[in-house]
């Protein structure tokens, strides 16, 4: 660039860098010559004012000279591009995490497979690969956290077992006041119920100290607010199902199979619970 800015690239600098509706696109021609990249596309995002830039035409990406200091002499694709295709199959609650991931995939299959049959004139090749990309990367993230809240879930099992075995041996004096009948039940309810995850499970989580931020998935998650809740705020096991069949939270990777699974079994006995309170 050097020689600072023309009054045009200002003007198209401050054009650029304009708000426009979340996932919208509004085309721009930069005024100059043909050797200059003339056409780019902006989508902007609320949490974005400058928005993402997206060359028009890939073959124009870093090639261009005199580009305004806003274009950085590159062209620009962000991952939420991709992210917006799988938005409206992340809304289904549960499985809406593995669905948007299949769904950004699938686009950006097509994407990639226009922009090679156009040779690259139809400026789709790099978003499509990048939707790929973002979908394989989420799907894994989901997967790699479910496996491994089966895992931790697994050793909860093990470690509650144990437990609660030596709890009937010594007719209830290691976790049930010396009362064995206590300890027989407390052994029958907590095989009955599996533990997924660092919250997930009867007598698993919150039990050893955990903390919410320990939480490995949005199943795990809501698994932590049961324990806290139940007990203190009426109706918590319904409220455990509610939040599973909601949106996930922000931050929280959604769920996996086992998760999936883990939900579904336990829905329709957590609805029922509330009806029979502990007295």
């Amino acid at each position: 660039m050097g020689g600072g800015v023309s009054p045009k690239d200002r003007a198209w600098n401050a054009a650029l860098r304009q708000p426009v509706p979340a996932h919208s696109a509004a085309t721009y021609t930069y005024p100059g010559t043909s050797e200059r990249l003339d056409t780019v596309q902006r989508s902007g995002f609320a949490d974005d004012v400058e928005g993402v830039l997206m060359c028009a035409e890939e073959r124009a990406c870093g090639t261009a000279e005199g580009m305004p200091d806003v274009l950085s002499r590159t062209c620009i694709w962000n991952a939420e591009m991709a992210e917006a295709e799988g938005d409206a199959l992340r809304r289904v609650p549960l499985i809406g995490g593995l669905l948007g991931g299949v769904g950004d995939v699938v686009v950006g299959v097509g994407n990639t497979a226009l922009g090679i049959a156009s040779f690259g004139q139809s400026g789709s090749f790099g978003r499509g690969m990048g939707q790929i990309g973002y979908g394989i990367g989420g799907t894994a993230n989901i997967l790699a956290r479910d496996v491994a809240a089966t895992i931790v879930g697994i050793g909860g099992t093990i470690y509650t077992t144990v437990r609660d075995v030596a709890d009937v041996v010594s007719l209830g004096k290691v976790t049930s006041g010396g009362n064995p009948l206590t300890a027989v039940a407390n052994l029958v309810s907590n095989a009955l119920i599996p533990d997924y995850g660092m919250f997930g499970g009867r007598g698993w989580g919150s039990a050893q100290k955990r903390t919410q931020d320990m939480a490995l998935n949005a199943v795990d998650y809501y698994s932590f607010l049961h324990d806290r809740d139940l007990g203190k705020v009426p109706r918590a096991n319904t409220a455990w199902v509610r939040n599973h069949w909601s949106l996930a939270p922000n931050g929280q990777a959604t769920a996996g199979p086992v998760g999936i699974a883990y939900v579904l079994a336990g829905t329709l006995p957590f609805l029922v619970a509330d009806f029979f309170p502990k007295r």
